[in-house]
């Protein structure tokens, strides 16, 4: 099979490369991070907010690509800004980013997607949320020090908040989210070195995850300034890792199934990344030879997210995750950053979230929603096993505390903020 999209690169792109913010095309590599979530006080202080902010380190796609070649031992940093955020700065409305859903903001969508309500939200998410920085490193101490100076610098103006995250990884090395699963194995690919590693590691007889970035992730930024962008959107997703790790082994009990078949029922893949009867991680596969879930229920959480059907409107649906999991120091609390980058977010996240995770007829009538991470209610799902149908339940174990919708504005609007 020939990808579908050859890739970007140096040579092709290099305008687009230098005034787009990094980690949007491809990953930008760090172990540790830091959300600095920016609450601006008033229109009069926003002078001194955009001072701060045209200092800031911005990492361009450009450099994330040239510095990825000798480990990414840097400094990250990314700016993204709410709608809220712009009108505080006093942005016309004409140089907003279009997007109708980003324009009213992630609470205008609590019910549609079954969030709790914002007074259930941690508590530093549940005030103005105006703008939210990343800054990513290699090395710990490295970010600390970023941090410490970043809000050094800072005006008396506005308010941050911060929390921190790392990478998790398995025994091989391989990055996980907080439940131990093998995580951000299939991702649509835009960048024609990317999209070579990834022949050379799967192959591509059976699934192409090459894609047009102007078609999937990328904006155009309104501003005068012009360029591209892309939309975020950030939650703050707490994992009850106990009572998961509980409920797979109660499972296995009552079924007789072993903990690997009832990680298979629930994710679609075992911890380290292999599907029901694979005996490594693959990538390059479609449910063509599995249509009646079988092997991979409806329910489970890849099938849901991506029934790689390979046709044009279940691609355009496709998102670029970036999430980064999260322990609390002095408690048990953990999850994930849920972090992805989008072209329109009601085709793309709330399509994917209320009308393929959340329902409990897709595709077809009583197939479950999605046993991972959806918010509504639940329902009994159904194992094959060899004696016949088993009927079981799962609790909701992930839960939604925080969050916004938010654009990442060219390099050139960042610059010019006044």
């Amino acid at each position: 099979m020939t990808p579908r999209y050859r890739g970007l690169t140096y040579e092709t792109h290099e305008q687009l490369l230098r005034t787009l913010q990094g980690n949007i095309l491809s990953s930008c590599g760090r172990e540790h991070y830091a959300f600095l979530v920016c609450d601006i006080d008033a229109r009069q202080s926003s002078a001194d907010f955009c001072r701060w902010v045209r200092q800031l380190p911005i990492t361009t796609a450009w450099h994330d690509m040239h510095s990825s070649g000798a480990g990414k031992f840097d400094l990250f940093c990314g700016f993204y800004l709410s709608a809220s955020g712009y009108k505080r700065l006093g942005i016309r409305r004409f140089d907003i980013p279009r997007d109708v859903l980003f324009r009213n903001g992630m609470r205008a969508s609590r019910l549609r997607l079954n969030d709790p309500s914002v007074d259930n939200w941690e508590h530093s998410y549940a005030g103005n949320f105006h703008a939210l920085i990343i800054v990513a490193a290699t090395y710990i101490a490295e970010l600390q020090q970023a941090v410490d100076s970043l809000t050094a610098d800072a005006g008396n103006g506005f308010r941050i908040r911060v929390e921190y995250g790392s990478v998790l990884r398995n025994e091989v090395g391989g990055p996980i989210e907080p439940f131990g699963f093998a995580d951000g194995i299939s991702q649509p690919l835009f960048l024609k070195n990317d999209i070579d590693k990834y022949v050379n590691r799967y192959g591509m007889q059976h699934w192409d995850p090459s894609a047009d970035p102007f078609s999937l992730v990328l904006a155009k930024d309104h501003a005068k300034s012009g360029g591209y962008g892309s939309y975020l959107v950030f939650r703050r997703l707490e994992q009850d890792v106990e009572g998961f790790n509980a409920a797979i082994a109660a499972l296995a009990q009552s079924t007789g199934m072993s903990i690997r078949e009832i990680e298979t029922l629930i994710v679609g893949r075992d911890r380290a990344g292999a599907r029901a009867g694979a005996d490594g991680v693959d990538n390059d596969f479609n449910f063509g030879d599995d249509p009646g879930g079988a092997a991979t229920p409806f329910y489970s959480h890849i099938w849901k997210m991506n029934q790689r059907s390979g046709d044009a409107t279940s691609l355009a649906r496709r998102i670029v995750r970036r999430g980064v999991p999260f322990v609390r120091k002095g408690s048990q609390s953990s999850g994930l950053f849920f972090l992805a980058f989008q072209q329109d977010i009601a085709r793309q996240f709330e399509h994917l979230q209320r009308l393929w995770a959340e329902d409990v007829d897709f595709p077809f009538p009583s197939a479950g929603n999605d046993i991972l991470i959806a918010q509504s209610r639940r329902i009994s799902y159904r194992a094959r096993l060899p004696n016949g149908l088993k009927q079981f339940t799962f609790p909701s174990l992930v839960k939604m505390t925080g969050g916004e919708y938010l654009f990442a504005p060219s390099v050139p609007f960042i610059r010019e903020l006044q």
